[in-house]
């Protein structure tokens, strides 16, 4: 939220351009971790706690996820 506002502050054009940068970076890095995350706990890889996602690498290499 401080780049946003940082940008806000400046108020030229190349810092609304920054923004914007920002916010579809934030909103797409957002949404493939929940998309992620998701398609692990379907598939029984990940649960509740954070302690669940020791050894996630050697029991599920990285691939890309066809949920």
């Amino acid at each position: 939220m401080g780049y946003i506002l940082l940008g806000l502050v400046a108020e030229t054009g190349n810092a609304l351009t920054g923004i914007s940068y920002y916010l579809f970076a934030y909103v797409f890095m957002t949404r493939e971790r929940l998309r992620s995350s998701s398609c692990f706990a379907q598939k029984g890889l990940i649960g509740e706690e954070l302690e669940d996602l020791n050894g996630l690498y050697q029991r599920s290499p990285p691939r890309r996820c066809c949920c």
